[in-house]
């Protein structure tokens, strides 16, 4: 057994770098009361057979045993409170950066909680604008449609005028009653007859003036004057249609593309 251990015991305890254990202490104390015990006993023991030596002697082997187990006991705990202090300093550490993650995690979870709300308002809008643009798109078909319908109508308009051009170029009256106008009235295309006299009235004068004219001149040469009429109310047909018609045929039949030819009259 080993004897005289308390130094090194105590030394031990308080190497440098290490912080002072509790348990030392302890075994300090527990020591002197041993101690304390063991004069006790040899002082009662003292007047029988064994002597005082032997007594001693075994005494010191028990405590010598007893300081050696609480040595090594102390010296187990000892390494066990710095592992755990260790232990407790990287728990601390780890717990510290788990807070720092957490924090983070949860200031990102945040921003990204904005970020999807704005994602499900601007959804929001998109389908409200989605679902206005589809009524836009209906009304501008139906508006489209209804433009095409007129466009058909208006060039159905622009070939019946074409034909009655034709037929007054062809025969020199106006055949108001073989056509029919779809968008186009009838008072837009001939005019009220009280505008007649008011656009024309060079010829609704000399019409007046010499009324048995015509008829002279049809009795003196009924041949020539049956072929010279259709031309004359050709010509002057055509200058009352270009002044009764409306502004887009006016200029339909004004412009390079349409022609007016005059019939050659033989004479």
């Amino acid at each position: 057994m080993r004897r005289g251990s308390e130094p090194t015991e105590v030394n031990s305890a308080d190497e440098p770098g290490d912080a002072p254990s509790d348990l030392v202490e302890l075994m300090t104390t527990w020591r002197a009361q041993i101690d304390l015990l063991v004069n006790r006993d040899l002082q009662v023991e003292g007047g029988q057979n064994r002597t005082r030596d032997e007594l001693q002697e075994n005494t010191q082997q028990v405590i010598d045993m007893l300081l050696d187990q609480n040595q090594q006991l102390v010296s187990c705990l000892a390494d066990l409170e710095r592992e755990a202090v260790k232990r407790t300093m990287q728990m601390q550490k780890r717990l510290q950066s788990t807070a720092n993650t957490t924090r983070e995690t949860v200031r990102k979870m945040s921003e990204w909680g904005e970020e999807i709300q704005d994602i499900i308002y601007k959804r929001q809008q998109a389908e409200h604008a989605a679902l206005e643009g589809k009524y836009v798109i209906a009304d501008l078909q139906k508006e489209n449609q209804q433009l095409r319908n007129y466009t058909d109508n208006l060039y159905s308009d622009v070939q019946s005028l074409l034909s009655i051009i034709n037929v007054a170029r062809t025969t020199g009256n106006w055949e108001m009653d073989c056509v029919t106008f779809c968008v186009i009235s009838p008072e837009e295309v001939y005019g009220p007859i009280c505008r007649l006299s008011a656009q024309n009235p060079d010829v609704t004068a000399a019409m007046d003036v010499k009324p048995n004219m015509l008829q002279s001149l049809e009795t003196q040469c009924p041949a020539s004057f049956s072929e010279s009429l259709p031309a004359m109310f050709t010509v002057l047909d055509e200058s009352v249609a270009i002044q009764e018609a409306p502004k887009s045929v006016e200029s339909f039949l004004r412009s390079s593309s349409y022609k007016v030819k005059r019939r050659n009259v033989r004479r």
